[in-house]
């Protein structure tokens, strides 16, 4: 058995949707309780187990195949990114001009995971890299 840890969005925590739904966290096995507690996912987990461990996904897509349907979920990352920036006005009325200085901030937003489900069952886990 592995355990992927991952960080729930931004929205909710873990412990606010077990709040939400006692009874729905209350059904689960305890092993599924102590993994969903601790906001990991693991191979076999129904859409409700996922929920309440990562979140909503920031987009569902379903994906027909020959042999399967799947219904994939996405959960999006974020990271920023300090750019530092010189700008200097080489000559301002006929004398050296000024130096200016700034820094701004980057905010990237990627797909951090790739969740799979055939049949109402997890099926896959990928861990997307930034």
């Amino acid at each position: 058995m592995i355990g992927l840890l991952v960080t729930a969005g931004c929205a909710s925590t873990t412990e606010s949707r077990i709040d939400r739904e006692p009874d729905l966290f209350a059904s689960f096995p305890p092993d599924v309780q102590e993994l969903v507690r601790n906001g990991q996912v693991r191979v076999g987990f129904e859409p409700d187990m996922v929920r309440l461990a990562l979140g909503e996904p920031n987009r569902k897509v379903i994906r027909q195949a020959a042999d399967d349907q799947r219904e994939i979920w996405y959960y999006e990352g974020r990271y920023f990114t300090l750019e530092s920036h010189d700008f200097h006005d080489r000559w301002h009325h006929g004398r050296p001009g000024a130096m200016i200085h700034y820094d701004t901030t980057r905010e990237t937003i990627y797909d951090r995971m790739q969740l799979d489900f055939v049949d109402g069952k997890l099926v896959s886990i990928e861990q997307l890299e930034r």
